[in-house]
């Protein structure tokens, strides 16, 4: 055991230390930091919007200006006569106005002619045009003489009642939650397992690994290989996380107004039981994913055949990713493939979160994993044992058959 401590420690270290990792490490911790600057500078530039609403002489549409306050802070209001027309829509060429809003009648019906550069404010379009609305329809009550309890009826509108068994933006907070977490967990396997195949490949090309299996067993070289890469990215992922709470503590992380593509994302959906899953659900994906790419990079002596070899396990990463982007949580697709130990970290956490799931139906996944992890284990053990010795410019179908016999 005091062998394979030092054999982690000694991968441990390298993997820390190394250019890519430090490099690596750097990049995310500026990029946390300058992603939140970002977007705490463009929260920053929102600036209400300037507008102008033009008035011809009426004695009916007229609009009462208090109630024009719900847009305050949003938009800001002058009025102008209409003989001010052509300045205002100068002055929306020249960028000193944003929008203009003149309101007219003919024949004694209003209309709105909205004049703007570029983006239209609908809020403030529509609240104008409702109250006009409202003017008009008191104005026919009179001029028809309609009761105003029969004209009541008339324009109730058909109720409609609202009963989601998944409001959308529930769904909308699962998938942002369930994107976030599996894009790293993507990224974490397929970058760290790829440097666990390529660390084992390097070996055995410079000739490092017949020393070191002179002096250690290949198993346990194996799972110290895999246990330093997994503190590598532990590593990597605290960095990034300092790089977070620095863009906190400068003021440029505001928790209550986290936003992703546009998106709020809130965090209460984010509970512990999510974050305690998505840390198990990590460490035991990882494992089965590393295992794998060790044993690969076992049986390749060079980095072009990594490449080949290594495929079928990136796509085997990519199918439950995007599974759980585009299936619905409901399907019989997306049920049985959350137990399935390979899919089970995307999937079933995607309808832990989406409340699709339950405990018992977690433990059953988690111990399949387990499950899983052994098996692949003892396969991977036996093909790295035989194939660190093993130098060949292909591998077969035959050869990774035989490397499994010895």
């Amino acid at each position: 055991m005091k062998k394979f401590f030092y054999v982690f420690w000694f991968h441990f270290r390298e993997s820390v230390l190394s250019k890519v990792s430090i490099i690596t490490g750097t990049v995310i911790f500026f990029i946390m930091i300058a992603f939140f600057g970002i977007s705490h500078g463009l929260s920053q530039n929102e600036k209400e919007v300037r507008a102008t609403i033009i008035e011809e002489q009426s004695e009916v549409y007229q609009l009462d200006r208090s109630q024009l306050n719900e847009l305050e802070g949003e938009v800001s209001f002058t009025f102008r006569p209409i003989n001010e027309l052509d300045t205002a829509r100068a002055e929306v060429e020249a960028g000193d106005m944003d929008q203009v809003l003149v309101v007219q009648e003919t024949n004694g019906v209003p209309f709105i002619t909205h004049i703007y550069e570029e983006n239209r404010h609908l809020d403030m379009v529509s609240m104008v045009s409702h109250l006009l609305q409202q003017m008009y329809l008191e104005q026919v009550l009179i001029e028809d003489e309609i009761s105003p309890a029969v004209a009541e009826r008339l324009l109730m509108p058909i109720e409609v009642l609202d009963e989601p068994i998944r409001s959308p933006e529930a769904m909308m907070q699962s998938f942002l939650v369930y994107y976030v977490f599996g894009f790293a967990l993507y990224m974490l396997i397929i970058t760290f397992g790829q440097a666990i195949a390529t660390g084992v490949v390097s070996e055995k090309s410079s000739r490092v690994m017949e020393v070191m299996i002179s002096k250690v067993k290949p198993i346990w070289m194996m799972f110290a290989k895999v246990l330093a890469v997994l503190g590598n990215a532990i590593v990597i992922v605290l960095i990034g996380c300092c790089g977070v709470l620095v863009a906190f503590l400068l003021g440029w992380l505001d928790l209550s107004r986290i936003s992703i593509f546009g998106a709020g994302v809130d965090l209460s959906v984010v509970g512990t039981e999510v974050v305690m899953a998505a840390i198990i659900f990590f460490i035991l994906g990882y494992f089965l994913y590393g295992m794998m790419f060790a044993a690969v990079g076992a049986m390749c002596s060079k980095m072009e055949t990594l490449q080949t070899m290594s495929m079928p396990i990136t796509i085997l990463v990519m199918i439950p990713f995007f599974m759980g982007m585009f299936a619905s949580d409901t399907s019989l697709l997306m049920q049985i493939s959350s137990y399935i130990p390979f899919f089970t970290p995307f999937v079933m956490f995607n309808r832990l979160i989406a409340n699709e799931t339950h405990l018992i139906e977690l433990v059953i996944s988690m111990v399949l994993m387990v499950i899983s992890i052994i098996i692949v284990g003892f396969f991977a053990a036996r093909i790295y044992v035989n194939g660190v010795m093993y130098y060949s410019e292909k591998t077969s179908f035959k050869d990774i058959k035989r490397l499994l016999k010895r």
